[in-house]
Parts: structure tokens; C-alpha cells; sequence
């Protein structure tokens, strides 16, 4: 009896891990992309999303390609107003509380540039709190009664705190990985002018030597004194 009364807990277990799996984890966080956006010379990319009032916006970009590396930018709030703005910046981080309910636009802005496109990276999170957290504390509630005395807020806090490291660590590494391909880029275009430079200068050094050779045949072995009789 004691075994299949663990068994039973055990069962249980498993199935109080899966519904925090896949409906309490998932409703903390709405919105983690990271997306790579081209920006056309003389235009601006905009994309809107919904967000809630009072909840934390994270907005980071990169840009990896294109010109000096630079790109305009702002965020603007459902009412029309400017809630930040970046001018020329190549990389920026922000972090803020959104004000108000509502459709939020964010815009790359390449307008100042008339030759050359910029290739941008950004990564977006929207951190709150979902609406039905009072069905979930229920239903947990009732799991916990289920699984008699397991230490289950213990457990929940410790998965959505492994939860949130997880979001963390993807978020640094799709930036590390949008600074590789930057630094990459760079690398290649510098190699690219290093070599035609040094192209340009073996010719030049070979022709001026060559110039040189003929200049001095020229003075001291090209005509003969005739000796007069």
C-alpha cells in the first residue's frame, strides 16, 4: 500500500510539473523575440505590438551591417507621443515601464542615408503578469492539496526563477551572437580594403622601381663617346 501510495504522489507530481509547464510558465513572459530587420536607405521599418500598462519593456539593438553602423530610433506610445528616441546610435539598451494600455510602434529610421542600407538586429521582452492568475493559484491550490504536504510554492518559485535564467541566457546569447556577426562583417570588409590596398601599393613600389632601373640605364650606359681622330 505505502508503494502504490507514493506511486499515486509521484503521478501526481509529474502532472502538478507539467501544468506548470505549459500554463504557468509560459503566461510570465508574452512577448521574447529577437529578429534581424533590413532597413533600406532613405526608409524606415516599423512593427507594432499590443502591451499592457505597467509592465516592464526591455528593447535592444544592434546594428551589424550597412554605412558608419548607425540607425534612428524610437518607440512610440498608443497616444502618439515619443516615449524614446535614439539618434546615429550603432547599439542601445532600454529598459521601462510602459504607461498606458495600447498598440506601441517601433521604428528603425534610415531616412538620413541616401546610399547606404543597414542590416539591424533587435530583441524585444515584455515581462507581466498573466490575467488569470487567480485560476491558476486555485488550480494550484488544489494540486498542492493533491500532493499533501510537497513544498510546491518552493518548487514553483524555484522553476519560474530556472525559467527566467533560461530567457536570460538566450537573450545574452542571441546578442553575442548578433556582435559575432557584426565583428565578423567587419573583419571581412577590413581584410577586403587591407588587401586591395596593399595590391595598389606592390604595384606602385614595382613600377617606381622599375622607372628607376630604366632612368638610371639611361644615364649611365645608354649613349657612347666617339673618339675623334
Amino acid at each position: 500500500m505505502d508503494f502504490l501510495r507514493s506511486s499515486f504522489k509521484m503521478a501526481w507530481f509529474l502532472l502538478f510539473l507539467f501544468f506548470i509547464q505549459v500554463v504557468i510558465l509560459p503566461t510570465s513572459e508574452a512577448l521574447k523575440s529577437g529578429f534581424t530587420i533590413k532597413v533600406e536607405a532613405g526608409n524606415k521599418e516599423c512593427f507594432f505590438e499590443e502591451i499592457k500598462s505597467n509592465v516592464s519593456l526591455d528593447v535592444e539593438y544592434q546594428v551589424v551591417e550597412g554605412g558608419e553602423l548607425d540607425i534612428n530610433f524610437y518607440l512610440k506610445q498608443p497616444n502618439g507621443k515619443i516615449l524614446l528616441e535614439d539618434v546615429q546610435k550603432s547599439d542601445e539598451t532600454h529598459n521601462i515601464i510602459t504607461p498606458e494600455d495600447g498598440v506601441y510602434e517601433f521604428c528603425f529610421d534610415n531616412s538620413f542615408s541616401s546610399l547606404s542600407s543597414r542590416t539591424v538586429f533587435a530583441d524585444l521582452g515584455v515581462d507581466f503578469n498573466d490575467d488569470d492568475d487567480d485560476d491558476n493559484e486555485i488550480t494550484t491550490r488544489g494540486l498542492k492539496d493533491t500532493l499533501d504536504g510537497l513544498e510546491t510554492e518552493t518548487i514553483v518559485e524555484a522553476l519560474i526563477k530556472i525559467r527566467a535564467n533560461l530567457e536570460r541566457v538566450d537573450h545574452i546569447q542571441n546578442f553575442l551572437r548578433s556582435t559575432e556577426a557584426r565583428d565578423f562583417k567587419m573583419a571581412t570588409s577590413n581584410l577586403n580594403r587591407v588587401f586591395w590596398w596593399s595590391l595598389i601599393q606592390s604595384v606602385a613600389l614595382i613600377g617606381v622601381a622599375l622607372v628607376q632601373v630604366n632612368v638610371v640605364k639611361h644615364f649611365f650606359g645608354g649613349g657612347k663617346y666617339k673618339a675623334r681622330v
